[in-house]
């Protein structure tokens, strides 16, 4: 289920990161942990914005709608 708005995607050569913005107002960046994805911010998006945030979300690579085609070492 993707309701995001403003759903974007910044295209590279070896990655394709995905993002949201949602609301108007001061920027707040929302970033996910290891394993995660942006909608795990989904809950606390309303009250953010209903108290003048412009919330943004990004996919790191590998998770999420974003990709990575590179090699990854760890």
């Amino acid at each position: 289920r993707n309701r995001r708005l403003n759903e974007c995607l910044v295209e590279k050569t070896q990655a394709n990161i995905s993002y949201s913005i949602k609301g108007a107002g001061k920027p707040l960046l929302f970033l996910h942990g290891f394993l995660e994805n942006s909608s795990m911010w989904e809950g606390l998006v309303p009250k953010f914005i209903q108290e003048g945030f412009q919330c943004i979300f990004i996919d790191l690579p590998c998770h999420g709608n974003s990709r990575f085609e590179g090699r990854i070492a760890v």
